[in-house]
């Protein structure tokens, strides 16, 4: 039997669904690259979905017969837990994740196998797509490719190897990581993957170990927002949160500093603009008192283990969620007529609000960095509900 040079990892919980269109776009994918087709298999971890997923993916396997290989928990392990449960089953030299609710890039496979094969197989590839939120301004060697340290990947790509991205990860050294620290080390983060692909990188001892591609891996599915939740505290868990918990978890594995060099990345200005503006929006105009209330203590939670200088953001975001009321009748007002006419310039007060609240919330930080780059801000991204039993 051959070793397939990569296992795309898919977790999935009773999205049949997301789960077709995302194989359909596999299957694309290796009719016009055969060879792809011949170095790739297809992990499918069901975490413990009802029959409909099980029998969608046995016809799939009929249309790639030697590809598609499934797995199911005997029970909902939780998004994490099925994530670390598929790599540990990998077959494949490397894995890379992608969401059942993802998308494969036309002619990435190809890409993929050249990019691996030509940076002599490192312990890690990192494929960071161009101008989404300032990943253009991070030009690294030669066609934005470059052999990279940890402490180098940590400070420039944390956070593309988390949301925008992906990681083809070298299976050996993520599964003796996970040996190593144990399967439910990984469970307090929405993005294992991100802790597990620089955990491998350090266990490979190199001291180059990561390279990185700037292309987009995968796009998320037209129906995106049937897996949508927006409320300010899963913008915030999503998009920061869970991003600084994988780094802790790396630091505690490896007693580096390696949060700090990670913060660098995720409190990049334009990174960190993104959600801050989402998670205002949410305060101010859509979520309740109750929701607010469990923002606020996540968040300060949230705190214990960020770095002193990354804490004004957060602080100030709790600030605004206890002191709300000041703008409680306007946003009534304004929320009232967005929600019968949908019409946003109805509520001009308002956005100019928000706006003014993100410039002042972000000044503090542009004033105590060494240098502050002019980043592009990509389009406007949607945010999947991890909070749900599982993925």
């Amino acid at each position: 039997m051959n070793i397939p040079l990569l296992s795309l990892a898919v977790p999935t919980y009773n999205r049949p669904e997301f789960l077709d269109a995302l194989l359909a776009s596999i299957e694309a994918e290796i009719i016009i690259d055969p060879v792809f087709k011949a170095e790739l298999e297809v992990l499918i971890s069901d975490n413990a979905s009802d029959s409909a997923t099980k029998e969608m993916v046995h016809y799939w396997q009929t249309r790639m017969p030697g590809i598609i290989r499934y797995q199911r928990n005997d029970r909902n392990l939780g998004g994490p837990g099925n994530l670390v449960a598929a790599f540990e089953a990998s077959c494949g030299i490397y894995t890379m994740y992608i969401g059942d609710d993802d998308r494969l890039c036309s002619g990435i496979g190809n890409i993929i196998r050249k990019f691996i094969y030509a940076q002599d197989m490192p312990p890690v590839c990192i494929f960071a797509p161009l101008n989404f939120l300032g990943e253009k301004e991070f030009k690294c060697g030669l066609d934005y490719e470059a052999l990279l340290t940890v402490d180098e990947a940590a400070g420039r790509y944390f956070f593309s190897t988390g949301i925008p991205g992906g990681a083809a990860i070298r299976t050996d050294l993520a599964q003796a990581a996970l040996e190593r620290l144990g399967k439910s080390f990984l469970a307090r983060t929405n993005w294992p993957q991100t802790s597990l692909a620089f955990l491998a990188a350090i266990e490979s001892g190199k001291e180059q170990p990561i390279a990185v591609k700037h292309v987009s891996v995968a796009h998320v599915s037209e129906q995106h927002d049937a897996n949508t939740i927006y409320t300010a505290r899963i913008v915030w868990d999503t998009w920061v949160r869970g991003l600084v918990v994988a780094a802790q978890l790396v630091n505690e594995a490896t007693e580096q500093n390696f949060l700090f060099l990670a913060c660098q990345d995720i409190f990049a200005p334009k990174r960190i603009t993104y959600p801050v503006e989402k998670v205002i929006d949410h305060l101010l105009l859509v979520d309740d008192d109750d929701e607010i209330a469990r923002f606020t203590e996540e968040i300060k939670a949230s705190l214990i283990d960020l770095p002193v200088l990354y804490q004004n953001i957060p602080r100030q975001l709790i600030n605004l969620s206890l002191t709300r009321r000041w703008l409680r009748v306007p946003v009534l007002v304004h929320r009232k007529l967005f929600l019968e006419q949908g019409d946003v310039v109805r509520w001009p007060k308002v956005i100019s609000q928000r706006y003014k609240l993100c410039r002042r919330l972000l000044r503090y930080y542009r004033h105590h960095r060494a240098k502050v780059r002019s980043y592009t801000l990509g389009k406007d991204k949607k945010i999947r509900d991890y909070s749900r039993e599982g993925y």
